[in-house]
């Protein structure tokens, strides 16, 4: 498997994702969280947000290109910036 050229890390607020994610019309959860509290999914939501820092981390040591966006801002504004990052790299 080729390795990815660039890695785009959302750094989301865990209690927001959870929101969301217990917002959705499917009510599809991955089975991991099936039976789990808002608390619960909270807590594993912020363990996961902490590894993807440290990996988004280490990759960007080791001269990896990072784009970090963070969950406030208008959407529209994300996507100019992703397309933006691809069109960098493409370039």
């Amino acid at each position: 498997m080729p390795l990815p050229t660039a890695l785009i890390h959302l750094d989301a607020d865990a209690a927001q994702v959870v929101r969301q994610v217990c917002e959705r019309s499917t009510g599809k959860l991955i089975p991991g969280h099936r039976g789990l509290s808002v608390d619960e999914l909270v807590s594993n939501a912020e363990a996961s947000r902490e590894v993807a820092r440290i990996g988004a981390g280490c990759l960007q040591a080791r001269g990896w290109p990072i784009l970090s966006l963070t969950d406030s801002g208008p959407p529209r504004q994300h996507a100019r910036r992703v397309i933006g990052c691809f069109q960098g790299l493409a370039a």
